[in-house]
């Protein structure tokens, strides 16, 4: 393929909005070669804005393999680039691998990496003593807890990468943990948005080994009598570490023991942990204290 004139490779168009960019590169006399995933729309360019040539490449996440597979489709359709940018913060880092293996002005990946990991650049900032937030990296509720211990609050739970502050959650108290974490958990997935592929500490990947175990118990009343109190439902659903709590009896009811053929069921816990054995010990430590029962 030939493309007269100075050659700006475009690694990832980004979304719609973005087309005022390719028009007014393209009135500035650049031509374009847009790279970007099958079936995107910035496809329709190549038709619209004259000049403009568009690759379809495969995008992982990993930026070392995407800006392979990008410097691959170039040398395979004869691109010789002038310049390499991207306008969309998703494909910043294997734009900046693009650039830098084929000798253009670009930015550092180095710096491009620190700039993208919040991790990296809470450590790049603390080594160069630089003033910097205290932080933990987090993969887990347990971790996060501990993270909790050390930090203090108020603090934010965010993922390592994002944008527009999607996943970003203040925490005010340790009882909030829980459901921060969830919420967390099911906005940093690449189904969410794509930014996520380059991947997120909360949201687990998917392990052949176990990553928890889970522990049910159905609690029956003891006796039959007066139901007058249930000790453990100080324990919030979802309160504690992995616990759900469902409570189906009442305080002050009438209740059924073992005496007679069903005996009333109270409550149902679904508790998880580290392991078997931690989850059944955790699970032993919030029903250690029996329903207690009153004569009818």
């Amino acid at each position: 393929m030939t493309i007269g004139g100075p050659t700006v490779v475009v690694v990832g168009a980004g979304y719609e909005g973005k087309r005022r960019c390719y028009e007014r590169l393209a009135a500035l006399g650049a031509r374009l070669v847009l790279v970007d995933e099958p079936g995107h729309w910035s496809e329709s360019l190549a038709d619209q804005i004259a000049g403009t040539h568009w690759l379809a490449t495969s995008i992982s996440g990993d930026p070392d393999v995407d800006a392979a597979v990008t410097l691959g489709a170039l040398e395979r359709s004869g691109v010789r680039p002038d310049g390499v940018l991207t306008f969309w913060e998703d494909r910043v880092c294997e734009a900046a691998r693009v650039a830098a293996a084929l000798g253009l002005p670009g930015n550092p990946p180095e710096a491009v990496d620190a700039a993208r990991s919040k991790v990296r650049t809470r450590e790049l900032s603390a080594r160069l003593g630089l003033p910097t937030p205290a932080a933990w990296r987090v993969r887990s509720l347990d971790e996060l807890f501990a993270a909790a211990d050390d930090v203090g609050f108020p603090a934010v739970v965010k993922p390592e990468f994002g944008a527009s502050a999607m996943g970003c959650v203040r925490v005010d108290g340790l009882e909030s943990l829980p459901g921060v974490y969830k919420l967390v958990r099911a906005v940093v997935t690449p189904e969410h948005d794509t930014i996520f592929r380059a991947g997120g500490d909360l949201a687990l990947m998917p392990s052949r080994k176990p990553r928890c175990a889970v522990v049910n118990a159905v609690v029956y009343a003891p006796a039959t009598g007066r139901l007058a109190d249930l000790p453990f439902t100080q324990v919030a659903p979802g309160g504690d570490l992995g616990v759900e709590l469902d409570i189906f009896a009442e305080t002050g009811q009438e209740v059924t023991g073992p005496d007679h053929t069903f005996a009333t069921v109270l409550a149902e816990l679904t508790l998880s942990g580290r392991n078997l054995r931690h989850a059944r010990r955790r699970a032993a430590q919030v029903l250690r204290d029996p329903p207690r029962i009153l004569p009818a």
